[in-house]
C-alpha cells in the first residue's frame, strides 16, 4: 500500500574548512568536519540515507567528519545557508527554488530521494473532489505535501481558495487534528502514514501523490554557488559518500531496518513495510536524481503555485558537474 509524507525534512549541512587535505592514498588522513543538521527530528526513512551514511562508516571512508545536528525545517535549513551558518541543505525543492528565482545565491547538486507522500483522509471521503469546502493539514506552506495537494485539487479543478490548509507541525499535531475532525485530510511519509493506517482504521489512502504527479521534483541537497566553487572536493566527496550509503542501503535490508527502528522510532513492523515500499520503487537516489524534464515540470507548477514569480533555468538551479564528478570516481 502507498502512503507516506507531510512536510518535506530537509537537511543543511555545515561544512567547516579544516585545511585538512583529503589523501588519496591508504595512510591515515585528517578528516574534513561537517556538520549535518536534519530537519526532521526524529528522521523519517526517506531520510535515512544521512544516517547510514553516518553510522556505517561511509562519511568517514570519504575523508568527512560529520556531526548531525537537527533543524527545524526546510524553510529553515535554506535560511542558515543564506545566512552562512551552513553550505549544504536537503529538503523540499520549494526553498531552493524560490532562493534561485529571487537570485540568491544557491543551485541544487542533487536529488536525494523521490517523492513518497500520501493524502490520508478519513472514510467518508472517497475522492479528492470531495475535498473541495474541507480542511487539509500541511506542515508549511509552501513544501512538498503542500504542493503537492495543491496539484492534486488543481486535476479535479479545486482552486486552493475553495479548502482551507491548516498548518501543523509533525505527525501528532496533525494525527491529532484528523481524529478531533478538525482537518479532513493530510498528507504523509509512508512510515508516518503505516503508523497512522494501524492506529486508526477510520483513516484510508485517498490519493497516493507520487502517482499524482510523477514528473514532481520532489528533494534536492543544495549549496551555495561560491562554496562549491571554493570547496568542490567537500561536495563531491559527500556526494560520493551519500550515494555509496543509499546503495548499501538496496542490499542490506536486515541493517537499514534495524537502524530506521531505532532513529525513526517506528514499529519494526511499520519500518519493515517502508523498507519494502522504498526499495521496491527505488525511492532512494544512487544517481543524478532528477531530470531536466522534472526540474522544468516543477517549476512551471510552482510558479502556478505561487511559490516563485519567475522561472529559472535547469542551469541556474541545477549544476550537474559535482555528481557527475562522484559517480565517475565511484566507478572508477
Amino acid at each position: 500500500m502507498a502512503v507516506a509524507g507531510l512536510s518535506v525534512g530537509a537537511l543543511a549541512v555545515a561544512a567547516v574548512p579544516s585545511g585538512a587535505s583529503a589523501a588519496t592514498s591508504g595512510h591515515a588522513r585528517k578528516l574534513q568536519k561537517i556538520t549535518l543538521t536534519l530537519a526532521l527530528d526524529p528522521p523519517k526513512m526517506i531520510f535515512m540515507g544521512f544516517e547510514i551514511a553516518q553510522q556505517e562508516g561511509f562519511f568517514q571512508r570519504n575523508g568527512l567528519d560529520v556531526t548531525i545536528m537537527p533543524e527545524q525545517g526546510g524553510v529553515q535549513a535554506a535560511r542558515a545557508v543564506a545566512a552562512g551558518d551552513a553550505y549544504f541543505e536537503a529538503g523540499g525543492t520549494d526553498a531552493i527554488a524560490a532562493s534561485v528565482a529571487q537570485g540568491g545565491g544557491l543551485v541544487s547538486i542533487w536529488s536525494y530521494g523521490q517523492d513518497d507522500l500520501s493524502l490520508l483522509s478519513d472514510k467518508s471521503i472517497t475522492s479528492v473532489a470531495q475535498l473541495k469546502g474541507k480542511t487539509i493539514g500541511a506542515g508549511d506552506s509552501t513544501g512538498p505535501a503542500f504542493e503537492l495537494g495543491a496539484i492534486a485539487l488543481r486535476d479535479v479543478g479545486i482552486k486552493l481558495n475553495q479548502v482551507t490548509f491548516a498548518i501543523l507541525n509533525g505527525r501528532p499535531a496533525l494525527v491529532g487534528a484528523m481524529v478531533a475532525g478538525k482537518i479532513q485530510a493530510a498528507a504523509f511519509h509512508v512510515d508516518d502514514g503505516f503508523t497512522l493506517l494501524s492506529q486508526d482504521k477510520n483513516v484510508h489512502v485517498l490519493e497516493p501523490l507520487y502517482k499524482a504527479a510523477p514528473l514532481f521534483w520532489y528533494g534536492a541537497v543544495g549549496i551555495p554557488v561560491s562554496y562549491g566553487k571554493a570547496h568542490p572536493t567537500v561536495v563531491v566527496d559527500f556526494l560520493k559518500a551519500m550515494i555509496e550509503a543509499q546503495t548499501w542501503m538496496y542490499s542490506h535490508p536486515g541493517p537499514t531496518i534495524s537502524l530506521s527502528v531505532k532513529d525513526t522510532g517506528e514499529t519494526q513492523a511499520v519500518v519493515t513495510k517502508s523498507y519494502d515500499f522504498l526499495r521496491a520503487n527505488k525511492l532512494w537516489t544512487t544517481g543524478v536524481g532528477m531530470t531536466p524534464a522534472q526540474i522544468k515540470w516543477t517549476l512551471q507548477e510552482y510558479k502556478a503555485n505561487g511559490i516563485i514569480k519567475t522561472i529559472p533555468t535547469v542551469s541556474q538551479i541545477f549544476d550537474p558537474s559535482y555528481v557527475n564528478q562522484a559517480l565517475a570516481q565511484l566507478k572508477g
